[in-house]
This record gives C-alpha cells, sequence and structure tokens, in this order.
C-alpha cells in the first residue's frame, strides 16, 4: 500500500547487531556474536562476507534497512548499554570494522545506520534509564568518538542514528537525540552528513 501511495519504498529496519541485541527465535534470522566477539577476530576476509550473507537474510524478511553499525569506541570498561556491543576500545579497529560490516550490507542491498551518534562510548549510564553525561573537551570528541562516524559518513553513508546523551562540549542542554547543535551544527554542518537521521 505505502509503494502505491509514494515514489519512494518504505523504510523496514530492524535491530540486528548480534549478541543480545536482537532475538534469533522470533526472527528466524542467523545467530551472530556479539560485535566486541568479531572485532577481536579481527578477520578482514570474512567479516564482509558474513554481513553480506545476513543482508540476505534481512532481504528474504522484506527488511530493507538495518541499525548497524554501532560505531562507538568502548573507552569505558564498566558501560552498562554499549560494552560488548562495540567491536573496541580502540578507535581505529571500531572504524576499519564498520567499514567491513557497512560494505558487507550494502553488497546485499541493506542500507546501514551508524549509531549512537556522536559516540556512546564513554558512559557509565544506561541511556534507556537515565542521561549520560560525557564531559569530554571537543578536541576528544574529534580525536576518539568521532572518528569512525567521519570514515563512515565521508564513504557515503546513508543513515545515522543519534545517542540519547548529553555532550556539553557541543550543548550543555539539550541530549543528542533532540539538539539542533548536535544533529544539524555538528553531524551535518561540520560532518557534511546529507542523509537520514533517526533517533
Amino acid at each position: 500500500y505505502a509503494s502505491k501511495r509514494s515514489d519512494y519504498p518504505p523504510f523496514i529496519a530492524i535491530d540486528y547487531e548480534g549478541g543480545s541485541v536482537y532475538i534469533h527465535q522470533t526472527h528466524e534470522l542467523l545467530n551472530l556474536p556479539s560485535n566486541m566477539a568479531i572485532g577481536r577476530s579481527e578477520d578482514k576476509k570474512n567479516i564482509p562476507v558474513l554481513f553480506y550473507l545476513l543482508g540476505l537474510e534481512l532481504k528474504k524478511t522484506g527488511i530493507n534497512a538495518v541499525f548497524s553499525p554501532s560505531l562507538d569506541v568502548n573507552t569505558e570498561k564498566n558501560n552498562p548499554i554499549i560494552n560488548v556491543r562495540a567491536f573496541s576500545d580502540r578507535k581505529e579497529v571500531v572504524e576499519e570494522m564498520g567499514e567491513m560490516v557497512i560494505d558487507g550490507f550494502s553488497s546485499a542491498g541493506i542500507i546501514s545506520t551508524l549509531k549512537h551518534f556522536p559516540g556512546h562510548g564513554d558512559t557509565s549510564v544506561d541511556s534507556h534509564l537515565a542521561l549520560p553525561v560525557v564531559g569530554h573537551e571537543e578536541k576528544r570528541w574529534i580525536d576518539v568518538e568521532l572518528r569512525p562516524f567521519k570514515a563512515a559518513i565521508d564513504s557515503g553513508l546513508e543513515a545515522v542514528m543519534t545517542a540519547h546523551l548529553l555532550a556539553p562540549a557541543f550543548d550543555e542542554n539539550l541530549p543528542a537525540s533532540v539538539s539542533h547543535r548536535i544533529t544539524t551544527g555538528l553531524l551535518r554542518d561540520k560532518l557534511r552528513f546529507d542523509g537520514v537521521v533517526v533517533t
């Protein structure tokens, strides 16, 4: 029905990261390891192939977009919400793994959504329960948290998901999920992202 009413097909999206962030019994999708396990493998040959095959599985169910990869650099070892959902605590590994996941999904015709912008890896609070505050200076954000996002955006990514956290270096009052300074000033103006923003 939606495709008859619009020139554009609807986004049918799913959280499909692996580890704890999907229920394979419900969706009958392949059971995959956590991002951290994938990151530790550093299997550069097979990671794009794995996500290509996962993308084909998603297409069979009618899904055309995925809320993945998580490009958070997990620098807080006690992070209660990201933790093993991150590929690594090293920005270079996160950047590289993110590119491979995106390549795999893209090859299968699946739209990837980067998350959680501007970076949720250094929080000690679960943002589903309270508002984390990440008090880094802007330089630290640029050097660590934003690096994987910038690389993926520069390669032409279509969608970004914002994080529900406070980043006073960019906006002292509003969380990233509703901040004009972050979604427009930082993401669109500074990083030149012109795709879809979701929260």
